[in-house]
């Protein structure tokens, strides 16, 4: 007579050899009389799409109607023409991270996903290609000018890339900032370098394979964007909000005037005399900054959407919020501003739908899910990779983990 827990056990083998045999063809269970099948050949995937994940990067159309975005590990792009009613046209499953900044130069784009950057071609906007890459840790935010790209690259400082070659970019120089390089922007030879908890850096890239220092600004926050206008830089600066200076002596940066936003500044632009302040779970901030030493609130818009990223585009306001997708806004009148669509994506997705049945499963098929990183499924997540589409032999797992929200 067995007992209660041998019986469990005996019950427990048999339960996993039924589950190895649905899955190799082989039979396990002894007195089947089955001889046993081949195995099959290994499985393998090739990403067909890209949809949804974390948005942590959005640039505005540069002409035309097309708004790029990164979205977890993916590339894609909206058609923003029916401004009420935005949509997916193309989505570029890509090999890094994260894709967390896009800088546009003519019909490419360059994009940061954490392991590095990436070189797309948009020749065919409905078709984004990836052309090249290097690889190297840390990477956040990207500015490009004619052939060179300036990557913020976090823990690794500025990191100054050659992409004459888009097929294999070279790196030029380095400048190991003290904080945590967040975002860049290059006015002429000049790098200004939103360095988190370590403020503005202000670096000399006139010789890209050795940059210099020229000056710096500890501000009071973690500076995450930086936008500059003319001698006037504006730090969106974390829990203090937004940081207005003065850098026309780079050597000696002074404070103009702060704005001390409800929630956590995290990306800013700049319009005339008007900023724009994505600022976390308290919404789109608008500010009038015709007097520096005074920003005055000219407009908030929230209504349950956390902005995150924003970009400007003439008359129109691109938001990103990481967990709900795309809000387009008319800020042609920015005390009044009007929502006039959104593109709201699932939430986070922690299963596979399978469009074949099971008895297919060792042919072609194509799977959908949202796949995460990091540490068990029990923990605190949000999506990283997206949901991505792919044909491939053989079944499919799930992978689940934690992933942080950027600081």
């Amino acid at each position: 007579m067995f007992t209660p827990i041998i019986r469990l056990r005996f019950w427990l083998l048999g339960a996993l050899a039924l589950a190895l045999s649905a899955l190799t063809g082989t039979a396990f269970l002894a007195g089947s009389g089955a001889a046993p099948a081949a195995h099959p050949a290994a499985v393998t995937f090739e990403p067909a799409g890209h949809f949804g994940g974390w948005l942590a990067a959005i640039a505005a159309p540069l002409t035309g109607n097309t708004i790029y975005l990164g979205e977890g590990s993916g590339f894609t792009a909206y058609d923003v023409a029916d401004k009420a009613h935005p949509r997916q046209v193309a989505g570029l499953p890509l090999p890094g991270e994260e894709v967390s900044g896009i800088a546009l130069a003519g019909s490419t784009a360059y994009l940061t996903d954490g392991a590095g950057l990436r070189v797309v071609s948009l020749a065919n906007p409905a078709k984004p290609a990836l052309l090249g890459g290097l690889d190297f840790a840390g990477a956040v935010g990207i500015v490009v000018v004619p052939s060179i790209a300036y990557v913020a690259g976090g823990e690794a400082g500025l990191l100054i890339v050659d992409v004459s070659n888009p097929v294999s970019p070279t790196l030029r120089g380095t400048y190991d900032t003290p904080g945590d390089a967040r975002a860049v922007q290059i006015i002429g030879s000049t790098a200004y370098v939103a360095d988190g908890s370590s403020g503005l850096q202000i670096i000399n890239v006139s010789n890209p394979a050795a940059p210099t220092l020229l000056g710096a600004y500890d501000t009071a926050g973690s500076a995450l964007d930086v936008q500059v206008v003319g001698s006037t830089a504006y730090v969106a600066d974390g829990n203090n909000g937004l940081e207005i200076l003065a850098v026309g002596n780079p050597a000696n940066p002074t404070r103009l005037g702060l704005y001390d936003t409800p929630g956590q500044a995290r990306d800013v632009e700049v319009a005339g005399t008007i900023v724009f302040v994505a600022d976390g779970v308290a919404g789109l901030q608008i500010l009038n900054v015709s007097n520096s030493a005074s920003p005055a609130l000219l407009a908030t818009v929230a209504g349950g959407w956390r902005a995150d990223k924003v970009a400007v585009a003439g008359s129109h306001a691109y938001v990103g919020s990481g967990d709900r997708g795309l809000r387009v806004l008319d800020v042609s009148s920015p005390a009044s501003p009007a929502v006039l669509g959104s593109y709201e994506r699932p939430g986070a997705v922690f299963d596979l739908a399978i469009a074949s049945s099971p008895a297919t499963l060792a042919g072609r098929a194509a799977f959908r899910g949202r796949f995460l990183t990091g540490a068990p499924c029990g923990r605190r997540s949000r999506p990283r990779f997206g949901i991505e589409t792919a044909e491939g032999q053989g079944g499919a797992g799930k992978r689940c983990g934690q992933n942080h929200e950027q600081a």
